[in-house]
């Protein structure tokens, strides 16, 4: 399975690609200046409170909400607000908080949390560490075909108040560059299928992969990424009950162009449509029925059987996809609830909600660009760091936010490559 998917050609694969090039020049890389960075670079977030009217920078308390968040402890306002009135010297002495400045009450960190311009966070940090990756997969000279992945999780701590139902949070993932491209708070799962659409009609989907669940495998969805020049994978169940008969039918009929073989833990049946012009789902070039074995060896777990409908027209492409296409479950889903306890989170305004959702995408995109730096080669070895020694490990990543200096990073790492 390793080897599999080191192997991968026909999907970007940034956050490898970083790992393989910066990881050998690590040694060159200082601390120095990296929790002043961060705290500079956060400065840079638009902050829509009344001027005149603000005691605390919102730098800081961002900073300060990373660094908890980090600890796997972001949980609510109330222990947030607590957190920094127990930690505030140890805070003040790493200079992620102001000398003098008391600890913030929990109504101005929940008020934070609510006005949170969670965007332009995203684009400062998010955003800013998933570009490091994706140049250094440019600079290592890889190409391939860019992949996100659409999923919604529910925020079970969202819907205390009398019957209110959990509001679920819709993430667009960039598979392919390592971190969250967006994470939108919405009403219910039905509420994925018009959310999901509107992310695509506002994406540039040129040489772009989109994988998403049975929910949104709908005629809309399809047209909407095939019209804007993309690629699309998904599932199809009982939602869509004809084209579920269709595949079986098909996959059985004698004469069809079918590839069948084994790999990444599926056996697989590709079939290629032979007239795929008019096909219902626009775009639509190949069914895939797949049997994964990939949890055959959990007690109680049986071989599961998945069908895809995919826009893709060649066989490699589709089992690269197949086999990342649940990244976004195992990887930044797990991460979230699991390290970062985000499925913890007691907090029922949706726009606090988006602000948490985007502060541990900026925790999880740090861990990724951290992991190398660090010398490891799993991300759960750079949890039990950020976890134990914060302040440093922050530190050694933000000073590739420093000036140039991940643009001589860079350079040197190249360098060193081709010697």
């Amino acid at each position: 399975m390793a080897s599999e998917s080191n192997k991968r050609a026909k999907i970007r694969d940034s956050a490898r690609d970083f790992t393989l090039l910066i990881a050998p020049a690590r040694g060159l890389v200082s601390a120095e200046g990296g929790i002043e960075a961060i705290v500079a670079v956060l400065s840079k977030v638009q902050d829509r409170r009344m001027r005149g009217k603000v005691r605390y920078p919102l730098e800081n308390v961002l900073a300060a909400l990373i660094y908890i968040s980090l600890k796997g402890e972001l949980t609510s306002c109330c222990y947030a607000a607590d957190f920094i009135r127990v930690q505030r010297d140890e805070l003040v002495r790493i200079g992620l908080w102001p000398d003098g400045l008391p600890a913030p009450s929990h109504d101005t960190i929940r008020n934070v949390l609510m006005g949170l311009d969670s965007r332009s966070l995203r684009k400062n940090v998010v955003d800013r560490l998933r570009r490091m990756m994706e140049r250094a997969s440019e600079s290592s000279g890889a190409r391939g075909m860019r992949m996100i992945s659409a999923d919604g999780q529910e925020a079970n701590g969202s819907g205390r108040r009398g019957s209110a139902r959990n509001a679920n949070i819709m993430d667009c993932h960039d598979v392919s560059g390592g971190a969250c491209l967006l994470s939108v708070p919405i009403g219910d799962k039905q509420s994925e299928i018009k959310a999901l659409q509107s992310m695509l009609r506002a994406m540039s989907l040129r040489n772009t992969l989109v994988t998403a669940d049975a929910l949104h495998c709908q005629r809309e969805t399809c047209s909407i990424i095939t019209r804007r020049r993309g690629k699309f994978m998904i599932k199809a169940k009982d939602n869509q009950p004809g084209l579920v008969k269709d595949i079986d039918e098909r996959m059985s009929r004698p004469g069809e162009r079918i590839v069948r073989g084994s790999a990444y833990g599926y056996d697989y049946e590709i079939l290629f449509l032979k007239n795929p012009a008019g096909h219902d789902f626009e775009g639509t070039r190949a069914y895939v029925r797949a049997v994964s074995h990939k949890r055959d060896a959990h007690k109680g777990n049986s071989p599961t059987t998945h069908r895809l409908i995919t826009s893709l027209g060649d066989a490699e492409t589709i089992l690269e996809g197949l086999d990342l296409m649940w990244e976004i479950e195992d990887g930044l889903h797990s991460f979230r609830d699991v390290h970062l306890r985000q499925d913890k989170v007691r907090l029922m305004d949706k726009r606090a909600l988006e602000s948490i959702a985007t502060i541990n995408n900026a925790v999880y995109a740090l861990h990724r660009v951290a992991t190398p730096l660090l010398g490891f080669d799993r991300m759960q070895l750079t949890r039990i760091k950020f976890k134990n020694d914060t302040s440093s490990t922050l530190a050694l990543v933000g000073s590739l936010m420093k000036g140039k200096s991940f643009d001589a990073l860079l350079k040197r790492a190249v360098e060193m490559r081709g010697a």
